[in-house]
């Protein structure tokens, strides 16, 4: 979790989400399947396609062999994150919460068995990747498909990229047009944290009138 004066809702910071997790994972996986609904601004575009292809091209789990990224389609969109947010917005439905920090907790008390865990970032967690892709349509011409039709994205180690436009059908080579060399390596997305400055009015006017003196700090350091 993060707030805007940490971070934006762009597709490099969930490309940069993404990777951070895929590092988590054990040196034997040598296949993994992702499941994300069809946004296209977080899931489907070509820098998080350019992002997982520099993962596994970077050798950082090297028996990584696949990467597949698939897509719910419309009306069987019921995810397993579904249970989490209800588990949380259930658990907040009674309490005030003023500051982020707040929402920190309800998250990690949400569920009595099996935590929740949480992971707070800064903005100095967020990375840019090179878009080394140009495009990760399979069509060209008008009326052919377009991003919003892929179902299924294969990644592979030795570059390759393949999709299917609907589950269960077998995968084709999706030729990309690469703008860099695959090597490219993400660069630090952020100098400092993000400024609010057109909100921060607001905020402040929302401290002298319902936020408590004490949570008043939090908004106070806000730039």
């Amino acid at each position: 979790m993060w707030h805007e004066g940490e971070g934006g809702l762009e597709a490099h910071e969930f490309a940069s989400l993404i990777c951070d997790y895929l590092e988590t994972i054990s040196s034997d996986v040598e296949v993994v399947t992702m499941w994300s609904d069809g946004c296209t601004y977080q899931n489907r575009n070509s820098i998080i396609s350019s992002a997982l292809l520099q993962f596994i091209d970077s050798g950082k789990k090297p028996n990584l062999r696949e990467i597949n990224q698939k897509y719910l389609c419309r009306g069987h969109t019921q995810m397993e994150c579904d249970s989490v947010h209800a588990s949380i917005e259930s658990k907040a439905r009674r309490i005030d919460i003023y500051t982020p920090m707040e929402w920190e907790t309800v998250m990690k008390t949400a569920r009595v068995q099996k935590p929740f865990k949480v992971i707070t970032v800064k903005h100095t967690f967020w990375k840019t990747f090179t878009p080394i892709l140009n495009s990760i349509r399979p069509g060209r011409k008008a009326g052919e498909a377009t991003v919003t039709d892929l179902r299924h994205i294969l990644y592979c180690q030795n570059g390759e990229m393949y999709y299917s436009l609907s589950h269960g059908t077998p995968v084709r080579p999706l030729l990309i047009r690469r703008n860099l060399r695959l090597n490219s390596d993400p660069v630090q997305r952020y100098d400092g944290p993000i400024s609010v400055a057109q909100k921060l009015p607001e905020l402040l006017q929302l401290c002298s009138m319902i936020v408590p003196e004490d949570r008043h700090a939090f908004y106070n350091e806000l730039k």
